[in-house]
């Protein structure tokens, strides 16, 4: 994908240079927690929860998922 689909899309916040810690990126694999089939998607670091299922990522970007009634997402299938 080009830097261009991601502004289309509303993804800026997925390309924008973001200094990181690599002890709490260790630290925050070291803990990922899977639950209930991938709908409860989270880990913990330096005690607090960071969830990064669907919903939280679609939080993250500013965007919705909209689905017919009755439909799941792919994380759910």
């Amino acid at each position: 994908m080009t830097q261009e689909t991601f502004e289309d899309k509303g993804w800026n916040k997925l390309i924008e240079q973001v200094v990181y810690s690599e002890p709490f990126v260790r630290e925050f694999y070291a803990n990922t927690i899977i639950q209930d089939g991938h709908k409860e998607m989270k880990s913990r670091v330096r005690g607090i929860v960071v969830k990064y299922d669907s919903m939280a990522i679609n939080n993250l970007l500013g965007s919705t998922l909209k689905l017919r009634k009755g439909q799941q997402s792919g994380y759910e299938e």
